[in-house]
């Protein structure tokens, strides 16, 4: 619904001032006045800070690789084609105000979306305001990659003795090749009668040359000295299933590992899995956040290093428990069952850590919905309070309030407005000053701050509980 232009006036009168909002590569600049677009002098000095390592670099060299993509709104309250023109005019003057700063104007690439994509659906001043803007996109681009000509003459023989290097084979990238190095200090092993836990602790240098293939991603490790084989594969948003194979030795013998990544404790990646090793078949691996070394050129091909400090565990049966259960591994017979076995327990394991996770994940979204819904209801019962004693500050107040939700918590917008709008209903049923005189006794006693009145609103809703995300909030009121 358009907000009216009589309120969007009312509200640019008591809040005139011009507002930005610098946001990594995008700065917006809101609150124009209404039906202008003269740039203003806040929205000069928002744009020269935004831009202040460009112009410092076309000091320098007079050139610069940043291109500019600005592009002008206007908010609902006029007719379409006033608010396309006003759009285009407020993106011209920002577009002509950086080619007189010194900025090549063929880096600049203005355009307009009249009144079509608003930033906030509300039906407020402060949401016409917002939508009064102009964005500025800043777009550094990659360094042009310099290619060989086509259809050149064979490249010369190289040397006896080149420079040290070596080209990865074709054969061995299906869409990565990881060098491993790991560095790793045994743990003293913990014995008890039913299992015995084991352990390293140190860190894994990763060299990796990622290619763009998509499905398993796999490659070629070299650990020890020997060849190994390891694959991954993205199950669900939260849960990687990971394959690897170490070959035998002269010191062990080969391992085959099933089991799936996970995040745990925020970003701490975990690893869970079971192994053909005896007599450990659980492993847990525990990945701390990574470090990153500077990128390295060696032979002819581009690699990355990280350097990731790792915790490995691997759980296995004590004697106790070997010995009870030695009538059943006998009926098992062979290394091949015992491998066998192994992959459809880790199948299983993974397919049950999915479940979970994901299982968590949505009763997390379900909960935070909620919070958005009873946020919505507290915050426009907290305006409506508010108002008498605070003027306009209460309708600010909400629309930053209204603004957080949807610039911040992706997907919450809906949940909150549904809720302030349940609210509304009931302010159209009425009658809406003995509901704010309620409200007001309920709710304000102490201090009718924006504030203090929608936290005492959240909580006299009361602990969320498993079937309240179909609620409705003003139930609670």
């Amino acid at each position: 619904m358009a907000v009216p232009l009589r309120e969007e006036q009312e509200w640019a009168r008591k809040y005139p001032v011009p507002n930005a909002d610098p946001q990594d590569i995008v700065l917006t600049l809101w609150n124009y006045p209404v039906a202008k677009s003269d740039l203003t002098p806040e929205h000069r000095a928002a744009l020269m800070k935004f831009l202040a390592g460009d112009f410092q670099e076309l000091k320098l060299s007079r050139r610069t690789e940043t291109i500019l993509y600005v592009t002008g709104h206007a908010s609902d309250s006029g007719e379409a084609d006033s608010n396309e023109n006003l759009a285009r005019a407020r993106a011209q003057k920002v577009t002509r105000f950086l080619i007189s700063e010194g900025f090549p104007a063929s880096q600049i690439n203005p355009d307009s979306k009249g009144s079509s994509e608003p930033i906030d659906t509300g039906s407020y001043g402060y949401a016409a305001a917002r939508n009064r803007r102009v964005e500025v996109l800043r777009f550094d681009p990659p360094a042009e990659e310099i290619l060989p000509p086509i259809g050149t003459d064979p490249p010369p023989i190289p040397d006896p003795d080149p420079e040290p290097g070596f080209k990865i084979p074709k054969a061995l990238v299906p869409s990565s090749v990881t060098i491993d190095i790991p560095i790793e200090f045994d743990l003293p092993p913990l014995r008890y009668p039913d299992v015995i836990i084991g352990g390293k602790i140190g860190g894994v240098l990763k060299v990796k040359v990622d290619d763009k293939g998509g499905g398993w991603g796999g490659g070629a490790v070299i650990k020890d000295g020997k060849l190994t084989a390891k694959f991954e594969k993205k199950l669900t948003d939260d849960l990687k299933g990971k394959i690897s194979f170490e070959p035998k030795s002269s010191e062990k013998s080969a391992v085959l590992k099933v089991g799936g990544e996970f995040k745990m404790f925020g970003n701490l990646d975990t690893t869970v899995g079971l192994q053909t090793k005896l007599p450990t078949f659980v492993y847990c691996e525990f990945t701390f956040e990574a470090a990153r070394l500077p990128d390295i050129e060696l032979g002819d091909v581009h690699v990355s290093m990280t350097l990731k400090p790792t915790l490995k565990l691997e759980i296995g049966p004590g004697p106790a428990l070997v010995a009870r259960a030695a009538p059943y591994a006998a009926a098992a017979g062979t290394t091949a069952a015992v491998i066998l076995g192994t992959v459809l327990f880790s199948a299983l394991l993974i397919a049950a850590t999915a479940k979970v996770v994901d299982n968590a994940k949505q009763e997390s979204l379900a909960t935070t919905r909620l919070l958005a819904k009873r946020t919505g209801v507290a915050a426009r019962v907290a305006w409506e309070v508010s108002a008498g004693a605070n003027a306009g500050r209460g309708e600010v107040e909400f629309g930053n309030e209204r603004g957080q939700w949807l610039n911040t918590l992706d997907g919450m917008g809906p949940s909150f407005d549904a809720g302030a709008k349940s609210v509304d209903a009931l302010l159209r049923k009425g009658p809406r000053d003995e509901l704010r005189a309620a409200w007001t006794t309920k709710y304000g006693a102490g201090s009718t701050q924006f504030e203090d009145v929608k936290k005492k609103v959240l909580e006299s809703m009361g602990p969320y509980e498993k079937g309240d995300e179909t609620e409705d909030p003003t139930s609670r009121l």
